[in-house]
Protein backbone atom coordinates (compact mmCIF):
# COMPACT_ATOMS: atom_id res chain seq x y z
CA UNK A 1 0.00 0.00 0.00
CA UNK A 2 1.00 3.65 -0.96
CA UNK A 3 1.40 6.26 1.10
CA UNK A 4 -1.69 8.37 1.59
CA UNK A 5 -2.64 10.69 -1.07
CA UNK A 6 -0.50 8.59 -3.99
CA UNK A 7 -3.26 6.32 -4.68
CA UNK A 8 -6.67 6.31 -5.91
CA UNK A 9 -9.22 3.81 -3.46
CA UNK A 10 -12.26 2.01 -5.12
CA UNK A 11 -14.24 -0.18 -3.24
CA UNK A 12 -15.12 -3.69 -5.27
CA UNK A 13 -17.81 -5.48 -4.60
CA UNK A 14 -17.48 -8.21 -6.90
CA UNK A 15 -20.09 -10.78 -7.91
CA UNK A 16 -19.96 -14.50 -8.65
CA UNK A 17 -20.41 -13.96 -12.39
CA UNK A 18 -16.51 -12.37 -12.35
CA UNK A 19 -18.37 -8.81 -12.40
CA UNK A 20 -17.45 -6.58 -10.05
CA UNK A 21 -19.65 -3.16 -8.99
CA UNK A 22 -16.51 -0.24 -8.21
CA UNK A 23 -17.87 2.61 -5.49
CA UNK A 24 -15.34 5.76 -5.68
CA UNK A 25 -15.52 9.26 -6.18
CA UNK A 26 -13.73 11.78 -8.37
CA UNK A 27 -12.99 14.99 -8.19
CA UNK A 28 -12.15 17.60 -5.23
CA UNK A 29 -12.92 19.37 -2.39
CA UNK A 30 -16.72 20.36 -2.60
CA UNK A 31 -16.76 19.51 -5.90
CA UNK A 32 -16.90 15.05 -5.75
CA UNK A 33 -18.52 13.15 -8.06
CA UNK A 34 -19.77 9.45 -7.16
CA UNK A 35 -19.62 6.54 -9.16
CA UNK A 36 -21.20 3.24 -8.85
CA UNK A 37 -20.52 1.12 -11.61
CA UNK A 38 -20.13 -2.41 -13.51
CA UNK A 39 -16.05 -3.33 -14.16
CA UNK A 40 -13.33 -5.26 -13.03
CA UNK A 41 -11.11 -3.40 -11.19
CA UNK A 42 -8.19 -5.23 -13.62
CA UNK A 43 -8.97 -3.46 -16.29
CA UNK A 44 -7.61 -0.33 -15.13
CA UNK A 45 -4.77 1.34 -16.80
CA UNK A 46 -3.87 2.16 -13.21
CA UNK A 47 -4.41 -1.06 -11.31
CA UNK A 48 -2.18 -1.72 -8.63
CA UNK A 49 -3.44 -4.77 -6.81
CA UNK A 50 -6.55 -5.32 -4.99
CA UNK A 51 -6.47 -5.45 -0.92
CA UNK A 52 -9.11 -8.32 -0.16
CA UNK A 53 -11.42 -6.97 3.11
CA UNK A 54 -13.92 -9.61 3.73
CA UNK A 55 -16.56 -12.42 1.94
CA UNK A 56 -20.27 -10.41 1.80
CA UNK A 57 -21.86 -13.54 1.17
CA UNK A 58 -24.30 -14.98 -1.79
CA UNK A 59 -27.28 -13.59 -0.39
CA UNK A 60 -25.78 -10.11 0.46
CA UNK A 61 -24.01 -9.94 -3.30
CA UNK A 62 -27.55 -10.19 -5.11
CA UNK A 63 -28.70 -7.08 -3.09
CA UNK A 64 -27.22 -5.00 -5.58
CA UNK A 65 -30.29 -1.84 -5.83
CA UNK A 66 -29.80 -1.96 -1.66
CA UNK A 67 -26.17 -1.61 -1.51
CA UNK A 68 -26.76 1.64 -4.27
CA UNK A 69 -29.60 3.03 -2.45
CA UNK A 70 -27.90 2.83 0.69
CA UNK A 71 -24.78 4.74 -0.63
CA UNK A 72 -27.27 7.42 -2.06
CA UNK A 73 -27.61 9.58 1.68
CA UNK A 74 -23.60 9.41 1.96
CA UNK A 75 -22.77 10.77 -1.64
CA UNK A 76 -25.55 13.43 -1.36
CA UNK A 77 -23.03 14.85 1.77
CA UNK A 78 -20.08 14.63 -0.62
CA UNK A 79 -19.77 18.64 -1.45
CA UNK A 80 -20.03 19.14 2.10
CA UNK A 81 -16.79 17.35 3.49
CA UNK A 82 -14.11 19.45 3.99
CA UNK A 83 -11.13 19.79 2.33
CA UNK A 84 -9.18 17.09 4.00
CA UNK A 85 -11.47 14.70 2.29
CA UNK A 86 -10.52 11.97 -0.44
CA UNK A 87 -11.28 8.91 -1.95
CA UNK A 88 -9.63 7.15 1.00
CA UNK A 89 -12.71 8.85 3.61
CA UNK A 90 -15.12 7.75 1.14
CA UNK A 91 -13.87 3.92 1.01
CA UNK A 92 -14.13 3.63 4.44
CA UNK A 93 -17.42 5.55 5.02
CA UNK A 94 -19.05 3.20 2.61
CA UNK A 95 -17.73 0.10 4.40
CA UNK A 96 -19.50 1.72 7.30
CA UNK A 97 -22.55 2.30 5.38
CA UNK A 98 -22.04 -1.47 4.82
CA UNK A 99 -21.55 -2.71 8.22
CA UNK A 100 -24.71 -0.25 9.31
CA UNK A 101 -26.80 -2.05 6.90
CA UNK A 102 -25.76 -5.56 7.61
CA UNK A 103 -23.87 -5.60 4.26
CA UNK A 104 -21.12 -6.39 6.06
CA UNK A 105 -21.43 -8.63 9.00
CA UNK A 106 -20.04 -6.51 12.00
CA UNK A 107 -19.28 -9.67 14.05
CA UNK A 108 -16.87 -11.03 11.04
CA UNK A 109 -13.49 -10.64 12.77
CA UNK A 110 -12.16 -10.88 9.30
CA UNK A 111 -14.09 -8.24 7.37
CA UNK A 112 -13.61 -5.72 10.46
CA UNK A 113 -9.63 -6.53 10.68
CA UNK A 114 -9.61 -5.66 6.85
CA UNK A 115 -11.61 -2.45 7.77
CA UNK A 116 -9.51 -1.55 10.33
CA UNK A 117 -6.34 -2.19 8.50
CA UNK A 118 -7.08 -0.06 5.92
CA UNK A 119 -7.73 3.17 8.08
CA UNK A 120 -4.31 2.48 10.50
CA UNK A 121 -2.56 2.33 7.17
CA UNK A 122 -3.65 5.40 6.22
CA UNK A 123 -4.02 7.57 9.35
CA UNK A 124 -7.89 7.34 9.96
Amino acid sequence: MGERGLSHWKLSLDEDAGESILFDIIGYASGWTHRAKKQDPRESARYAGNTPLCDVGESKRTRKGRILTKTEDLNAGLDSKDASYDCHDYVLEILDVFVENGIIDANDPDCMAGRQALAENYGK
